[in-house]
């Protein structure tokens, strides 16, 4: 009887879409390049206050990143801002600055020629979250 060849076995990607998985690997090879010290992808998770009963929800984002300087920045990757469910996860990182303003939020996209596009969400020092 022939042995059947089975193939190697190959982990699942711990990333939840293909451009997550795009960015993680633009990180690393920015920190090959030593422009940041460090980056984990949905190390840290926030609970947020949310609706009429304040229920409380968790808001996970994508990348933590210790940049050139030391500072932590938080990076949430999006694709289309018109896709399904987009609306609410952007207003869920929109809540998430405002309560922890004291991190920098950055919101990264891809453009239209595969470069990234990062805006930073500002918001003021001590805002409070309802």
């Amino acid at each position: 009887m022939k042995a059947i060849a089975r193939a190697p076995y190959v982990p699942a990607s711990p990333y939840r879409s293909e451009l997550e998985r795009a960015y993680a690997h633009h990180l690393w090879a920015r920190q090959a390049a030593q422009e940041i010290r460090a980056y984990s992808y949905e190390a840290i998770a926030f609970r947020l206050a949310w609706g009429v009963v304040k229920r409380a929800r968790v808001y996970t984002p994508d990348f933590l990143v210790i940049n050139g300087a030391g500072e932590v920045e938080l990076h949430e990757t999006k694709g289309s801002r018109n896709a399904r469910g987009q609306k609410a996860a952007l207003d869920r990182l929109d809540r998430a600055a405002a309560a922890y303003s004291f991190f920098r939020w950055l919101l990264v996209e891809r453009g239209s020629r595969g470069e990234w596009q990062t805006t930073e969400i500002r918001r003021l020092e001590g805002a409070v979250v309802t």
